[in-house]
């Protein structure tokens, strides 16, 4: 009779799908089963398609991808410290390149932690380096150098 009433509050969408069990306990366990697998394809997918766009702070950012993992620990899936940091660094935008290479050619592998610091550093240097554009360039003579003193010295042909 439970499972009758069970079944007939699920949507008809959703029912379909459901296994077909004559016993109330075994139909809810299986369905809890389902529901958590599902909980952990979109952990896992949120995590992996993650990226870092420059806006906002990074440490929350990777707090975040961090928080992330905690929840998958908790479905029993676990995913080590390499693997995070592994996640965060493919994640960066392209303007932390150097970073990463720099990162990679290391000996000694850093904790999350210092991958945060190192990482706010960096942005915050990038952030304070002017980005060239055609708007804040000036072009200069190809056949002209200028001197410390400020007079042109010209190259001949």
């Amino acid at each position: 009779m439970s499972l009758m009433i069970i079944k007939h509050s699920i949507s008809e969408t959703i029912r379909g799908a459901m296994p077909e069990e004559e016993n109330a306990k075994k139909f809810l366990s299986q369905n809890a089963d389902q529901f958590v697998a599902v909980e952990k394809v979109e952990a896992c997918s949120k995590l992996v398609t993650m990226q870092y766009n420059g806006e906002g702070n990074i440490r929350e950012y990777i707090m975040e991808m961090s928080n992330i993992v905690a929840k998958m620990k908790a479905l029993k899936l676990e995913f080590s410290e390499d693997i995070l940091m592994f996640l965060v660094l493919i994640s960066l935008p392209t303007q932390f390149g150097p970073f990463r290479i720099n990162y990679n050619t290391q000996r000694e592998k850093w904790t999350l932690n210092e991958l945060i610091a190192q990482l706010q550093d960096a942005d915050a240097n990038h952030q304070t380096i002017p980005e060239l554009s055609p708007s804040n360039t000036e072009e200069t003579p190809t056949n002209s150098f200028e001197s410390a003193k400020g007079s042109e010295l010209l190259i001949a042909n």
